[in-house]
């Protein structure tokens, strides 16, 4: 079996802060922080300001960003900039909370991912707003399922939630779901639409690696002997890591495992795949992922 090498280890303070990256692209907002800045090809193109702390912020191929921030009188704001940083449009949300916001690629829609509590049930909400009418395009309700986190491939929207994923067009309407058939969800990587990544439970000491497609078909299957507490992928390449084990899986089988040197909270597997980041202790660990027979 393959295996870990430790290759170096940095010891550092982490600023913390909640950024967003698309291929030479990078949002960045400092965690309880009011300023943004979107940078291409290291340079910095623009930074907003915002009255209230940025919880969220992203950003399209043409440099158009949304923020989720707060207003008193409302669960959520979300300011949409154009490529020159200018504000162009807000949309002020009474009803649920915000948790993930989006400009589509052509920068028609702005998508925002809300979950709100109603009649003692939890809902999460898709919705599509056009900017240039700046009115409600569209608006997808899931019942009973709490949503984390969703992305955009052309205008289409992918959701992932506590029990399923969804696949759901700037028209409102679903195109596709994958149920998680009462397993909990462990751990995911929505951010590649024909590679979403799923660590499922199992049972008390197993957990299942699942690869999907952009039709929410499975492409692989690996199963793991740990519940998984930290979870990236790149591809179909995915580390999935407990308390101290690490297992990293490709096209459905183990092709390397370890045990960490030292303690972990996140895990990151680089984008050429042959290297595991972990932060944790204010120190972060680099282990290079040797294949041998």
């Amino acid at each position: 079996m393959d295996s870990l090498k430790q290759k170096n280890i940095q010891i550092f303070c982490l600023k913390p802060n909640k950024y967003f990256t698309k291929d030479d692209i990078i949002a960045v907002a400092d965690t309880n922080g009011k300023n943004a800045t979107v940078i291409k090809n290291n340079k910095t193109r623009y930074t907003v300001k915002t009255p209230e702390n940025i919880q969220l912020i992203s950003v399209n191929n043409n440099l158009y960003s949304a923020a989720i921030t707060s207003e008193k009188g409302y669960k959520s704001l979300v300011k949409v900039y154009n490529y020159k940083g200018e504000n162009i449009y807000e949309w002020h949300i009474g009803e649920y909370y915000a948790v993930d916001a989006y400009v589509t690629d052509n920068n028609k829609y702005l998508a925002v991912l809300g979950v709100g509590i109603d009649e003692n049930k939890i809902n999460s909400h898709v919705v599509f707003i056009n900017l240039k009418e700046e009115i409600v395009h569209s608006e997808f309700e899931i019942e009973n399922e709490l949503a984390y986190k969703f992305t955009l491939e052309n205008s289409d929207a992918y959701v992932i939630t506590d029990k399923s994923v969804y696949r759901v067009s700037a028209s409102g309407k679903l195109k596709q779901k994958h149920s998680f058939s009462g397993k909990e969800l462990l751990g995911f990587d929505i951010d590649e639409c024909d590679n979403i990544s799923l660590a499922l439970n199992d049972n008390n000491s197993q957990s299942t690696v699942t690869v999907l497609n952009k039709r929410l078909k499975s492409k692989s299957e690996c199963n793991i002997p740990i519940q998984v507490t930290m979870f990236d992928s790149v591809g179909e390449k995915v580390v999935a890591a407990g308390q101290n084990e690490v297992f990293v899986t490709n096209n459905g089988r183990v092709y390397a495992k370890g045990v960490f040197s030292k303690e972990a909270e996140r895990v990151v597997l680089s984008g050429n795949g042959k290297n595991i980041a972990t932060s944790g202790g204010n120190s972060i660990c680099i282990y290079n992922i040797r294949m041998g027979r």
